[in-house]
């Protein structure tokens, strides 16, 4: 059985730019969803549901 790492990932007007696992992820500050996705997908993770506006992505853990 495959073993999956997760992250969730929303842009906060509040909080003024990306919140991804729940820490502000400054290297997005400015960029828009889709460069955010592109570049989160770059690093191994694939979008799997988007409630609202949070994105749920996934990818595999290393055997």
């Amino acid at each position: 059985m495959q073993r999956r790492d997760y992250r969730t990932a929303y842009r906060s007007e509040h909080a003024g730019g990306w919140i991804v696992d729940g820490k502000p992820a400054r290297e997005f500050d400015g960029k828009e969803d889709p460069e955010v996705l592109k570049e989160l997908g770059r690093e191994g993770w694939e979008l799997v549901s988007v409630v609202g506006y949070t994105y749920f992505l996934k990818r595999p853990l290393p055997a």
